[in-house]
């Protein structure tokens, strides 16, 4: 999910590009939350902001939600959702189910699952599904991403600045594959932690302490999806159900969804 990276401490500023620009806002991410996020501040808040995309589009917006189980998941998030969005009609799945000895398990039976491994436990609780687009009407405007204040540039480098202007502070450059760059105020992050600490390795500015135990707890999972198209639906009853991947080592589960 997007979100803001606090400034780091005062130092000077050294810049790279010749000329870079300057807006508020600066938004990097191809997810829809990153759009979310450009949306509200240009459209909501009529604030100054770019969002910078290097792989998004309708397609891959409309896609983006096919991308593994249901992730919206327990009690606390369903409240959470629901008070944000009291329009929305959320409708709860069935117990998710484990494999083990030739049959599909409750989690809430006696027998146990194999170890769960990462985030798997996260997605043993019941998960929620809704319409997306009642949430994000903007997913059905298909110019949406041709905006002035959306470009499709790749960034290189991330770097930590600090211009002590009373008016427009400057914190961050970002610096893209053309050679361009722009400064902003406020960065709004919307990849993964290990590309975020991919772009920024190398500078001489430390970040903050509460940002890298922020990005530590923040580790990465590797993720494989995969979405099969059946002429007709298993006899399965869940939504969401756990395979484990090794009945002799501990390597996790294939957590797969069923869905209508």
């Amino acid at each position: 999910m997007a979100e803001r990276i606090l400034p780091p401490a005062p130092v000077k500023a050294t810049t790279m590009v010749q000329n870079p620009t300057y807006t508020r806002y600066v938004i990097l991410g191809n997810d829809v939350f990153s759009v979310a996020c450009w949306y509200n501040l240009v459209f909501g808040q009529k604030r100054d902001a770019q969002l910078f995309c290097w792989q998004a589009s309708p397609q891959r917006l409309a896609d983006w939600f096919w991308q593994g189980p249901t992730w919206l998941r327990g009690q606390i998030n369903q409240q959470a959702v629901q008070d944000y969005a009291p329009h929305l009609a959320l409708h709860a799945y069935q117990d998710p189910l484990f494999y083990k000895e030739t049959q599909w398990r409750s989690f809430h039976s006696r027998m146990k699952p194999q170890p769960l491994l990462g985030e798997e436990a996260y997605f043993t609780a019941t998960g929620y599904d809704f319409d997306w687009a009642k949430l994000y009407p903007f997913l059905a405007e298909d110019k949406l991403l041709e905006h002035p204040s959306v470009q499709n540039k790749i960034p290189r480098v991330i770097r930590a600045l600090a211009v002590e202007d009373p008016i427009s502070p400057v914190w961050w450059q970002v610096e893209f594959s053309d050679g361009s760059a722009v400064q902003c105020q406020d960065l709004i992050w919307g990849g993964s932690t290990s590309e975020f600490k991919a772009l920024y390795q190398g500078q001489t500015r430390q970040l903050p302490d509460a940002v890298i135990s922020h990005l530590m707890r923040q580790e990465p999972l590797a993720i494989w999806a995969l979405r099969f198209e059946l002429d007709a639906l298993p006899e399965l009853m869940a939504n969401t159900f756990f395979i484990p991947l090794s009945y002799t080592y501990d390597e996790g589960h294939f957590i797969g969804e069923v869905e209508q």
